[in-house]
């Protein structure tokens, strides 16, 4: 059975958490503290400034944890999930369409045999391996929220089905494509509070 196979499958794409870098910086709210020295009260309040053009703040959850919403495509609908910081998630193809022939192993048995498709067949993935979160530190400021990261995606190559399912043989015997990819940094605005104290005497 001369070894004699292709595979592929659509890109992966991954959505993950990058850190921005600042070109300026936005005073995004101004924290007004008044302090009534007659009755020694203090109080505050928070005015949100209007922002740049092109400038939102970052989409938190409850927990104060940037947040972003992802869709993707799922047997010929779209699937939508939320992403929190730090975590990954790899959108995978359906499944894998393979042609040619190999020689496979059969479990259980000392023998192997010949796996043969003499047109490309496909085969749907069995499951949507999603890798472990890791928590993510920014070089210019600590940010355990990840307000200062950006959720991007980076699309995959067909070798990453290889090395994530090694349990399939058509992935680890057959040929697949070969592509290089480019990465780029994010850059954004810092957005900060300002914090203004006023002081009144009245009643």
């Amino acid at each position: 059975c001369p070894k004699n196979c292709s595979v592929n499958a659509g890109f992966p794409t991954t959505y993950y958490w990058q850190p921005l870098y600042f070109t300026e910086t936005v005073i995004a709210a101004t924290l007004v503290v008044v302090v009534n020295t007659k009755y020694n009260i203090t109080s505050t309040s928070l005015k949100l400034n209007e922002l740049p053009s092109g400038y939102t703040q970052p989409d938190v959850n409850a927990k104060g944890t940037h947040v972003t919403t992802i869709r993707y495509p799922r047997s010929s609908t779209t699937e939508q999930t939320i992403l929190a910081f730090p975590t990954k998630f790899i959108w995978w193809a359906d499944g894998y369409s393979w042609s040619g022939q190999f020689q496979s192993s059969v479990p259980g048995q000392a023998h192997n045999e010949c796996a043969v498709a003499t047109t490309s067949t496909f085969v749907p993935f069995e499951s949507f391996v999603q890798p472990e979160p890791t928590m993510l530190t920014h070089s210019l400021i600590e940010d355990p929220e990840g307000n200062f990261f950006k959720a991007t995606s980076e699309t995959g190559v067909p070798a990453d089905y290889a090395h994530t399912y090694s349990d399939i043989p058509a992935w680890q015997e057959c040929q697949y494509p070969q592509v290089p990819l480019p990465m780029a940094p994010a850059f954004t605005a810092r957005f900060m509070t300002a914090t203004m104290t006023t002081y009144d005497d009245s009643k």
